[in-house]
């Protein structure tokens, strides 16, 4: 039990910079909202050679990433990717963002908590997003007012 205590006391207070942004930003994107409920990601250590990410809910519920819908799933990996560049961002050069509909299978409020996510890494890093539906335009337009917005017609692609 004592031994126990040790390795919890220690992970929680060596518990990576990844982790810890991750949360936030996943939480901020994802959390609070039905049907999931997220409070809070955390690492399930139950067999600690293969530690793996878990979302908990409000009522201590704890939910496999296997076990998210797609859209979840897709704030997740917004939330690991942000975290990551702003951290290399620190210590090396930052590497671009470039994403791809990265918004399709989220509603207007998480797509709008996701863009002024990468409003924040584009202090950091170049930020390229393709998107083809107006609603995440539009909420690059009201999030972020300087963005530059590159709008293809259909006069433009065809000869």
């Amino acid at each position: 039990m004592l031994l126990d205590k040790a390795v919890e006391s220690y992970r929680q207070a060596n518990e990576g910079p990844l982790v810890t942004r991750t949360n936030e930003i996943f939480i901020s994107i994802a959390g609070h909202q039905p049907p999931d409920d997220f409070d809070k990601l955390d690492v399930d250590y139950q067999k600690p050679n293969d530690p793996r990410l878990i979302a908990l809910r409000a009522n201590g519920v704890a939910c496999r990433v296997e076990a998210m819908s797609e859209g979840t799933r897709d704030h997740l990996w917004l939330a690991l990717r942000i975290a990551a560049l702003e951290l290399r961002a620190r210590d090396a050069e930052p590497m671009p963002f470039l994403a791809d509909d990265l918004f399709a299978s989220s509603d207007a409020v998480r797509t709008g908590v996701g863009i002024r996510y990468l409003a924040e890494l584009a202090r950091h890093t170049q930020v390229i997003l393709f998107t083809h539906h107006d609603y995440v335009i539009d909420a690059v337009r009201l999030m972020v007012p300087d963005a530059q917005i590159h709008e293809l017609t259909r006069e433009k692609l065809l000869p």
